[in-house]
């Protein structure tokens, strides 16, 4: 035994016999007869697997993501051989006994993860693309060095600006993604100052991540839940606010915090920029550069906003009306033709990430014009971008046949309907963990308002706006630090962050943010 420890380590072991207790566990809870008393023991059976399996990959040396992955694909796989599956009809739950899923589900599974993201593998890789033309263009060169060269003394403002306006924008925007879009500049303006990776990786991605923790009126998981639950998105808007403030502030503390401390340390892995090809650099001025991206920009912001819809605010509909319906002569509006007479729409109502598209087309034409750069070079250097995608989509992929594995067999709805049994009203801290511990499981929030949606609006019509910030919150909170978070694994992977090493650094502020969440939940509803 002893042996054993030494060669595989006392984490990978202990989760082994973890893994192997579980399924004695759900073998033992077949053959009884007491379905409560069974249930517990599978519940229990499926937290052991899971977390074995998650021990035993974390400790891996080698492709350690895909590994974590896997082992959250293995475990909800198993899950429907341990759990019943069911749903609810109002606020009864009916047990629909097993769905056992198989070998042919895994292709299915591919298939439909595929088909739910297609979207945002597109967008990935347009996006990889266009930031791999970015850096050959020299002014693009000039602008991100001149400003690195210009805050390279005040890495905690800097940090600070960005945070706040990467969560405020996820936070508001109507596409999660369209964030992104900002991100790898940001990158290279912090690689530029010699920003460690995990800083770095916190800075960006990690205020998305908060964003969607405190979520205000953005992100289309918040929309699909509403619209599964019947709720609006004002509804719970002043807890979520609450939220979203304390979050940001805990967050960039425990920024800071490290940012001091790295300006101390001797051995300080700084991030490299993801997109930092062999480029000719040529003294240009930058000034164009920035003008251009300063418009994309603009355009991005203002359109995945809901002006109207959120606050009604009209001038983006009146300016879209008045500019599509100009006409040249009597009846050629070309502005509308040139646009799309279908599919363009007003700043404000940009509901997909292909209105990026054209933006990025636009940023990259003018200033291959400007900049006098030759198609051929163009053309390439596209293709060096799309290489970096190629681990985040696989990433995007393969969290999302976890979920449809969930969605396939959802025994999880088995574990809520046990959770909420627990008590006979709304529990403060059973209901936030219940929605935790299914939200590390769905990736598309929007789902489970689809699983839960009769339930709550019968059982808790009169917490309603409790229990929708508690998912909402939670569901935020597993993003912050679970494996099956994309936007974190997409930045991991990005910046060749360890997980691992991720979860050593995050792993205080997200017990932190638990209790103050159980507590504010507390008083929310005692109070």
């Amino acid at each position: 035994m002893k042996k054993i420890f030494e060669k595989h380590g006392a984490v990978k072991c202990i989760g082994g016999c973890l893994g192997i207790l579980g399924v004695i566990a759900a073998i033992v809870s077949a053959f009884l007869k007491n379905e409560s008393i069974s249930l517990i023991i599978d519940i229990v059976a499926c937290a052991l697997i899971f977390i074995g399996l998650f021990m035993m990959a974390l400790m891996a040396k080698e492709h350690k993501t895909f590994k974590i992955m896997g082992a959250c694909m293995l475990a909800i796989f198993l899950f429907s051989w341990i759990l019943p599956i069911g749903g609810y009809q109002g606020a009864t739950f009916i047990d629909q006994g097993m769905r056992r899923l198989g070998v042919v589900d895994i292709g299915v599974a591919l298939y439909q993860s595929v088909s739910f993201t297609l979207d945002k593998l597109i967008y990935l890789f347009v996006l990889a693309g266009f930031y791999g033309i970015l850096s050959h263009i020299s002014g693009y060169q000039q602008l991100v060095a001149k400003i690195a060269k210009s805050l390279k003394e005040h890495p905690i403002i800097v940090a600070l600006v960005m945070s706040l306006f990467i969560t405020a924008f996820t936070s508001l925007s109507s596409q999660t993604f369209a964030v992104l879009i900002f991100i790898p500049f940001f990158i290279a303006i912090l690689a530029k100052m010699k920003v460690d990776k995990i800083s770095t990786l916190a800075i960006t991605f990690g205020s998305m991540l908060i964003g969607m923790l405190g979520t205000l009126y953005g992100t289309e998981s918040l929309s699909d839940f509403n619209y599964y639950v019947g709720t609006e998105v004002a509804t719970g808007l002043t807890y979520r606010g609450i939220i979203l403030a304390v979050a940001f502030v805990l967050f960039n503390f425990f920024i800071v915090m490290r940012l001091r401390k790295m300006a101390k340390a001797k051995n300080n892995e700084v991030v490299e920029d993801p997109f930092a090809f062999e480029a000719p650099r040529k003294k240009v001025k930058a000034f164009p550069a920035a003008i251009i991206l300063g418009i994309g920009a603009i355009i991005t912001i203002l359109g995945y906003i809901a002006w109207n819809t959120n606050w009604g605010i009209e001038v983006f509909d009146k300016f879209h009306e008045w500019l599509t319906t100009l006409a040249i002569g009597k009846e050629y509006t070309i502005f509308s033709y040139l646009l799309s007479v279908e599919q363009a729409v007003a700043l404000g109502k940009f509901g997909y990430l292909f209105y990026l598209v054209p933006v990025m087309l636009m940023v990259v034409v003018l200033l291959a014009i400007i900049y006098r750069t030759k198609l051929d070079e163009l053309v390439s250097s596209f293709g060096e971008g799309v290489k970096v995608a190629i681990k985040p989509i696989i990433i995007v992929v393969s969290i999302y046949t976890i979920f449809v594995f969930a969605f396939m067999s959802p025994g999880l709805a088995s574990v809520i309907n046990w959770a909420f049994g627990l008590t006979k009203s709304l529990n403060p801290v059973i209901a936030p963990l219940t929605a935790l511990v299914v939200s590390i499981f769905n990736a598309d929030f929007g789902y489970t308002g689809w699983t839960i949606s009769q339930f709550i609006t019968n059982a808790y019509a009169n917490n309603l706006e409790i229990v929708h910030t508690m998912f909402t919150s939670m569901y935020g909170l597993v993003q912050v630090f679970m494996p099956t978070s994309i936007v974190l694994m997409i930045g991991a992977s990005m910046l060749k962050v360890d997980y691992k090493s991720w979860l050593k650094y995050i792993w205080p502020f997200a017990v932190g943010i638990l209790v103050i969440l159980l507590v504010f939940f507390t008083v929310l509803l005692y109070v």
